[in-house]
């Protein structure tokens, strides 16, 4: 799987959602979507992956797929208003190899169960069995994931970012999903500074990228 750098991520990439954009698809309602069964008090959706892995349906703080739920800082279970350096917990930490699990798992404390943030291979897991569109669902532009084995759905509302200093951005146009897995950074300058994610934007990508763990991005939740 290709590495793509923090810089890639944030000089590149984000520019180039905002300037390439394609019109969504035909627009769907959240109804149709599939819900498999319930883990607790949350949903879930069976994707047929191959290791048995199942999707929450909605956010970690939302209240249906459509909604973005809240945003967190990489490591942090509690919102905030300002997404930077200088309030990360994370940042600079050594160590924080894989949060899955413990108590810096935004997902596994808010949601309870067997429920924990998806691992960046969890992530490349979903993409490689899964035909994805990016479309519009009751008024939501974000990213739907076909099963290829059982035609399952999952919608992933393209939700943005919070950034340090102009709040949410991009939101319609892209989404940054963490995982619980660090970016192993090559360079010194960006050592123990970010994550691993799942990215996607209107141009139809999707693929596993990194960001700064200082960001304050969704979560959406697997469990097995």
């Amino acid at each position: 799987m290709r590495t793509i750098s923090v810089h890639t991520i944030l000089l590149l990439a984000l520019a180039f959602c905002g300037i390439s954009a394609t019109k969504a698809q035909t627009p769907l309602s959240a109804s149709k979507l599939t819900v498999s069964g319930k883990i607790g008090y949350n949903n879930y959706v069976d994707m047929g992956l191959p290791s048995g892995l199942k999707w929450a349906t909605c956010n970690v703080g939302a209240i249906s797929p459509t909604g973005p739920g809240n945003y967190y800082a990489w490591g942090e279970t509690v919102t905030k208003h300002n997404y930077s350096t200088d309030t990360s917990k994370t940042h600079r930490v050594k160590g924080l190899h894989n949060i899955g699990g413990t108590d810096l798992d935004v997902a596994a404390v808010y949601m309870g169960d067997s429920w924990r943030m998806p691992s960046l291979e969890n992530v490349q897991e979903l993409i490689d069995n899964c035909k994805h569109t990016f479309v519009t669902i009751d008024g939501v532009t974000g990213m739907l994931f076909e099963s290829k084995k059982n035609g399952n759905t999952l919608f992933l509302p393209a939700s943005g970012f919070a950034s340090p200093s102009q709040g949410v951005r991009f939101a319609g146009e892209s989404g940054w999903y963490w995982t619980d897995t660090d970016w192993p950074s090559p360079y010194s300058s960006t050592a123990d500074t970010a994550a691993n994610t799942l990215f996607f934007n209107n141009s139809g990508k999707a693929e596993a990228g990194n960001t700064f763990r200082c960001y304050g991005l969704t979560v959406r939740a697997v469990s097995y």
